[in-house]
């Protein structure tokens, strides 16, 4: 049965609860607790949300074990001047759980200062105890997809749906010639970098030929989470619950960040670049390797002794694009008769025996 089954009907929720604290106190499991994780439930389940997580808490406490709820982050209702929770009893779900988890908005530039992250746990510390809240957040980068879509994705593969290799020249060069690669996209789609301090987030934007923006990939890097783990610790909460941390495609350094705000350490960190690697191999022989950022440039000379060589961009594992290049060989100059006629020995006559 599906959760609203489950939650609606008084004689299956209570099996539900039981089947969860059964799971999480087993003698052969290690489990320290649950993590309950039901968002999107419409609001007529309301007071049986509440029922089943009170019924789950009083069973895990008998247990030695916790319950820690993650709750999706309300809607403010700006004309009424309020936060609306629908089927979540944020103080009651607050008093029967250990930990209440704040499952925050994906747009990167909600946690500007002053902003809506900020306005949340102002909010929130008012439902519940400022040492029973976490922050949810994802270790993965998002992608803002434009009308309101942000969804946590890996750079690799999102650069790879937005960009191919393109060569110059493309398709043949002769044996020496310089060739410069680059990333981009159809019709003059084009890649360019920034940082918006504010939220220490870089970000890479696709645009279009007239400069118009298209996309924009916001970069979870280790500086923009300890940005926003600061911000728990201003706030004087209980701790964060990072989502995603071992998913392929989140960046470098994040586990580092997390350890260091574990032991209330950590320095400023500068936003890192995202760094492409590229490789021109002629068959399984690698010719020339280097790295640059998405959006530079990479030049290399078409060399020779090959017919052709592949030339591919990858960015942590996945394959942005690849292009092929054939090498024009020099034709070998013809010697003219003086040359032959110089380079030929004159045969010795023969010295007749004495």
């Amino acid at each position: 049965a599906t959760v609203r089954a489950l939650l609606a009907d008084p004689a299956l929720r209570q099996q539900h609860v039981r089947a969860v604290a059964a799971l999480a106190l087993h003698e052969e499991n290690t489990f320290s607790g649950v993590a309950l994780d039901y968002r999107g439930l419409p609001g007529e389940l309301r007071p049986a949300l509440t029922a089943f997580v009170r019924d789950l808490a009083a069973l895990l406490h008998a247990g030695d074990a916790t319950l820690t709820v993650i709750l999706p982050a309300p809607v403010y209702d700006a004309p009424g001047r309020r936060w609306l929770t629908g089927a979540y009893d944020w103080g009651a779900i607050g008093q029967a759980a250990d930990q209440v988890a704040i499952a925050l908005p994906a747009d990167p530039e909600a946690w500007e200062p002053g902003g809506v992250v900020e306005d949340l746990i102002a909010w929130a510390t008012g439902q519940i105890s400022r040492s029973d809240l976490l922050l949810e957040v994802s270790a993965l980068s998002i992608e803002d997809q434009g009308e309101g879509l942000f969804v946590p994705v890996s750079p690799g593969e999102v650069l790879a749906r937005w960009s191919t290799v393109r060569l110059e020249p493309a398709g043949q060069a002769g044996a020496g010639q310089p060739v410069i690669a680059q990333l981009a996209g159809a019709g003059g789609v084009t890649l360019r970098s920034g940082v918006d301090e504010a939220i220490a987030t870089a970000y890479l934007a696709l645009e279009d030929a007239d400069g118009s923006e298209l996309r924009r990939l916001w970069l979870t890097d280790a500086a923009a989470l300890q940005d926003r783990l600061a911000l728990a610790v201003r706030a004087n909460l209980g701790g964060v619950l990072v989502r995603d941390l071992w998913r392929t495609g989140t960046l470098p350094g994040l586990a580092e960040v997390l350890a260091a705000y574990r032991v209330g350490a950590g320095a400023a960190l500068d936003s890192s670049d995202l760094v492409v690697i590229w490789t021109v191999r002629a068959g399984d022989t690698v010719i020339e390797q280097s790295a640059t950022s998405p959006g530079a440039l990479f030049r290399f000379e078409a060399p020779g002794h090959y017919p052709a060589v592949s030339v591919e961009a990858r960015l942590d594992g996945a394959v942005l694009g690849r292009a092929e290049l054939t090498i024009a060989q020099p034709e070998p100059t013809p010697a003219s008769p003086d040359d032959a006629a110089a380079t030929t020995p004159t045969p010795e006559p023969d010295t007749p025996d004495s």
